[in-house]
């Protein structure tokens, strides 16, 4: 096995001092060669792991040499990890170094201001954020995205790409679309910048008190309880908490934002992962002042509604305490961790997934509304909504955009 590896390896000689990497994986992280020897039993699976090393080396060593555009070797590798991950599912990604060192040195999300959905020409640009990268650069409402970084976002949906188009503050994005009108496909690249608006919006409909979260941003959980502290000394008759077009944010905002509208100790979402150990159950903390546990509460989702904005939706409606108004939410219920590489890189890899209190998964299978928008009857409770907040949230005639 050691004389295989080492041939593995030779056959990717001009690439050991930049992908090394690969063969010091074959010698550790597969157990080291003395213990695959010692351990025939192993054999097997070494082996088909080995035979795959030789072959992304030989596809290298043919490509470098004779390709006609002579490309980076580098390149080729980020691209074979990307390829990698895409394959496992499409939350895992990949960084470069350079990206990761921006990541880590970011103190704010950088964005680039676009709004996206699905139409039957794919994924258009619904919306541009005035003053934001995007506008600057002159895309238009009605472009036609066709690529991030050069990958395709065909069959991808608005909430996996508006993902991908945020990032450390300054890092650039290159996107490629499709203008009516115009031949040739445009290329944009952007640097990604820190959109001054705040995550959290609040404003009185009657006597009701609706609640436009965007993101779980640093601190958006103790500013909503400050706002509800006041909020209730105007005794509210209702709460309707808005999470459309909110692909998530930090897990434990979330989790803040649960223990609001949730009695102390309430279970909250199981967290699954079959390589780390039995599944978790997260629980709501002992609130601070200012929280509505009893008020009659709706929350409005739609297909953007993603990741840890998942887990509040299911946590209320699981615990019987809220109804849920809109679209069937995304789908994205997986925990990604960061797996350096020996370049500086990093994977961001699932590892674990979010498991509801009924049992369900989150992830791919999205959480389903007790009531669409577009249902002009049988939604009970609403017959007692003011006329004017049916009519701003698009009631009975489909689900308008936040």
């Amino acid at each position: 096995m050691h004389a295989y590896l080492v041939g593995v390896c030779s056959q990717a000689r001009p690439y050991i001092k930049r992908l090394g990497f690969m063969c010091f994986l074959g010698f550790g992280g597969f157990g080291g060669l003395a213990g695959a020897a010692a351990r025939p039993s192993a054999d097997a699976a070494s082996e088909a792991a080995y035979g795959q090393m030789e072959v992304l080396a030989r596809a290298l060593n043919h490509i470098e040499s004779r390709a006609a555009t002579q490309p980076s070797v580098e390149l080729l590798v980020q691209a074979a990890i990307r390829g990698m991950l895409r394959e496992i599912d499409n939350s895992s990604r990949y960084l470069t170094a350079a990206e990761v060192v921006g990541l880590e040195q970011a103190s704010e999300v950088g964005e680039l201001g676009l709004g996206l959905e699905a139409s039957a020409q794919g994924l258009v640009v619904l919306s541009i954020q005035e003053a934001s990268p995007a506008h600057k650069a002159g895309i238009r409402k009605g472009d036609a995205l066709l690529a991030v970084e050069g990958l395709p976002v065909q069959g991808l949906s608005a909430a996996q790409v508006q993902s991908q188009l945020v990032g450390p503050v300054g890092s650039q994005a290159v996107l490629k679309l499709q203008r009516e009108g115009v031949f040739q496909p445009l290329y944009f690249r952007l640097r990604r910048a820190v959109l001054r608006r705040s995550p959290l919006e609040t404003h009185w409909v009657d006597s009701i008190w609706v609640i436009r979260l965007s993101r779980f941003s640093p601190g958006v959980a103790l500013e909503l309880s400050q706002r509800f502290a006041e909020a209730l000394t105007q005794k509210p008759s209702s709460l309707v908490l808005d999470l459309r077009g909110n692909l998530g944010g930090l897990l434990q905002e979330a989790f803040g934002v649960a223990s609001l509208f949730l009695p102390p100790l309430s279970p909250i979402v199981y967290i699954q992962s079959p390589k780390l150990g039995p599944s978790r159950l997260e629980k709501t903390t002992s609130p601070p002042e200012g929280t509505a546990t009893r008020l009659p509460l709706w929350v409005l989702m739609d297909e953007n509604s993603a990741s840890v904005t998942e887990v509040l939706i299911a946590a209320l409606k699981d615990n019987g305490r809220a109804r849920l108004l809109g679209e069937k939410t995304h789908g994205k219920g997986s925990i990604q961790e960061q797996l350096l590489l020996p370049d500086g890189s990093a994977i961001y890899l699932t590892v674990a997934y979010f498991i509801r209190l009924t049992g369900a998964k989150i992830d791919k299978e999205g959480i389903l509304p007790d009531c669409h928008f577009h249902q002009a009857k049988g939604c009970t409770g609403l017959e007692n909504w003011p006329s004017k907040l049916k009519k701003s949230m698009g009631f009975g005639e489909g689900i308008p955009k936040p």
